[in-house]
């Protein structure tokens, strides 16, 4: 959680946090062209789950309680495991490139539901910018083409998912650690990769 007296420390967690996703979405497009997208998603959670429990361990945030069951958690973790699955269905069938186009509403569904759902006050000035970022997705996009097919709706799924996630981000309460609510929402990520392609069906991963 990050202060509201201090916006630039939060635009410059944001920024870092889509550069992150950027080169995860890059290295999970290529893991998919040889793996099942479910193992990808559970191998790629088992890993950042090692990583966050080492790090919510060091600072004492590790933690099992009554608090995970909140209802704005429950939501956030169930918004974070469609958006994964979507996210790497839609990369495993379409190019990066029209995907991250698609990705672009985010920002714009986010303006629209924080007015809608939150109470955020929204001016004239960004509602513009929102529905002229929206006329330029649409262009990119071009729904009603032959462009754009399923895959493009997984993306779009994404979006929804997403959108839900931090909508309900802004419900959790403060007195739950980040980390401890990344942590969580990690292991359930992993599972949730194990549900769309059973063990089973996995493969054996080359070390590249």
């Amino acid at each position: 959680h990050v202060s509201k007296a201090n916006p630039r420390r939060a635009i410059l967690a944001t920024l870092a946090g889509m550069a992150v996703f950027t080169v995860s979405d890059t290295l999970m497009k290529l893991a998919a062209t040889n793996l099942p997208v479910g193992q990808t998603i559970s191998m790629r959670g088992l890993f950042a789950t090692m990583i966050i429990t080492v790090l919510a361990y060091a600072m004492g945030t590790l933690r099992i309680d009554r608090t995970l069951l909140a209802p704005a958690f429950l939501v956030r973790t169930l918004g974070e495991i469609g958006a994964s699955i979507f996210i790497f269905l839609a990369l495993a069938r379409m190019p990066i490139a029209d995907c991250t186009a698609i990705l672009q509403v985010l920002p714009l569904a986010l303006t629209a539901a924080s007015a809608v759902f939150l109470g955020e006050k929204v001016g004239w000035r960004r509602w513009t910018a929102t529905f002229v970022g929206l006329v330029g997705v649409l262009l990119i996009v071009r729904p009603g083409t032959e462009n754009f097919g399923w895959p493009s709706l997984l993306a779009l799924a994404c979006v929804a998912s997403v959108t839900l996630r931090d909508l309900s981000t802004r419900r959790i309460s403060h007195a739950i650690p980040s980390m401890t609510v990344a942590w969580a929402t990690a292991i359930a990520v992993m599972c949730s990769g194990g549900v769309l392609d059973p063990p089973d069906s996995w493969q054996a991963p080359s070390p590249q």
